[in-house]
């Protein structure tokens, strides 16, 4: 979803005095450009670069949070930086799970000979920040088992809110 659906949610954290600095996974909201992976993550460290220069912004303040697709972004980009803690809502475990998900248990880019992305619940085992993972149990986009793998696979002090009745975009 594009960001102005989340901006109840972001008016709700700065209302607690965070400022929140976001952005559309490409091809989402007035994003242009073609998600390819190396400018997904080209652009999430100019953003960060862009928010620490311009609003001084200490690592030991960051929380880094992000939503179905954005949390493989929020993922390689806390693993590639120093943050405080993770948020993960709806996360999925890997491009191969979600894509054997919709087609028929054959990841595509296998037929291709193109290599795993996304791969979150890999790279949370080395994390040593704590999280909070959040994934509604009635998700039928990213598989509540899913968000559970990534939760029982992360490394490091963690949290995980079930939530009842839950679907993707509810």
């Amino acid at each position: 979803w594009p960001l102005p659906y989340f901006y109840s949610e972001i008016k709700y954290i700065h209302d607690l005095w965070y400022s929140v600095f976001a952005f559309d996974y490409p091809w989402y909201g007035k994003s242009t450009w073609i998600p390819e992976i190396e400018k997904v993550w080209e652009f999430s460290k100019d953003f960060f670069e862009y928010i620490k220069k311009e609003k001084n912004i200490q690592n030991e303040y960051l929380i880094v949070w992000g939503y179905s697709v954005g949390t493989a972004v929020a993922v390689e980009f806390a693993a590639k930086n120093d943050f405080s803690k993770l948020v993960l809502v709806s996360p999925f475990a890997s491009r191969y799970d979600m894509w054997k998900r919709w087609f028929f248990n054959i990841p595509p880019q296998k037929l291709f000979f193109m290599e795993n992305s996304y791969m979150t619940s890999q790279a949370v085992q080395n994390f040593l920040k704590p999280a909070l993972i959040l994934h509604g149990n009635n998700d039928f986009i990213v598989p509540f088992s899913q968000g559970k793998q990534v939760f029982e696979n992360y490394a490091w002090e963690k949290s995980f809110i079930e939530i009842d009745d839950f679907w993707h975009n509810g």
